[in-house]
């Protein structure tokens, strides 16, 4: 149990902490910790992947060539649902533990990582079902 001067303590240290306070600093801090994307609530697109996301994207809508707001909305879930298996795809290939010495065919699907991927594919597939 704390005592009533550690926690007079405390409160005052919280006083020096403000955290960012430019734009660009809460960018960079509200993205802290989001590593892989696959959770992400809003669509994940890194910088460096902008041209390769919007080539997907342009190739889908000239496909399917939506028409009207509803099929736009519709063609975009696809889209984003294909980003995010994409995205799994990268992340299981970056968890070396996946791959065993003898044989590379062999994955370790007790491993949290390995189950986390797992959990946002079968959501990206979902979503590509439902919509």
């Amino acid at each position: 149990m704390s005592t009533t001067l550690q926690i007079e303590a405390n409160r005052r240290n919280a006083t020096l902490s403000t955290g960012p306070v430019t734009p660009e600093g809460k960018a960079v801090s509200a993205s802290n910790a989001c590593r892989s994307g696959l959770f992400a609530t809003h669509l994940n697109v890194r910088p460096a992947e902008a041209s390769e996301y919007e080539a997907l994207r342009d190739g889908i809508l000239t496909q399917l060539q939506p028409a009207g707001a509803l099929e736009d909305s519709l063609a975009l879930q696809l889209i984003n649902a294909h980003w995010r298996l994409r995205r799994c795809d990268r992340a299981e290939a970056a968890i070396p533990a996946l791959q065993n010495e003898a044989s590379h065919d062999v994955h370790d699907f007790s491993n949290p990582a390995q189950k986390a991927i797992e959990r946002a594919r079968a959501a990206a597939e979902n979503s590509i079902r439902r919509t």
